[in-house]
């Protein structure tokens, strides 16, 4: 990733944090936003294989990638948490 998509994240990250603050509750709710939206790229996909035998195939590769295309972005991550990972990559 170039360095312009970093900033991007990190201000808004600072937005979301500055309007919803970084404690316990803000962490629980954005990882669990985070699981909800893995949670639905997973059903898109199971649809797309075909899966489950009362459904059958319920999805395309585009809603797939529309799914993917949704999910939460560092914006997202309480500083706390967005800090250690970037130190990390």
């Amino acid at each position: 990733m170039d360095d312009s998509i970093w900033e991007a994240a990190r201000a808004s990250r600072g937005w979301l944090d500055a309007a919803n603050g970084t404690g316990q509750t803000e962490l629980t709710c954005r990882i669990l936003k985070l699981t909800e939206e893995a949670g639905e790229a997973s059903a898109a996909w199971i649809g797309l294989l075909g899966q489950n035998p009362r459904k059958g195939v319920t999805h395309t590769r585009e809603d797939v990638a529309a799914e993917l295309a949704t999910w939460p972005s560092p914006r997202w991550w309480p500083s706390r948490v967005w800090d250690s990972t970037r130190r990390r990559s």
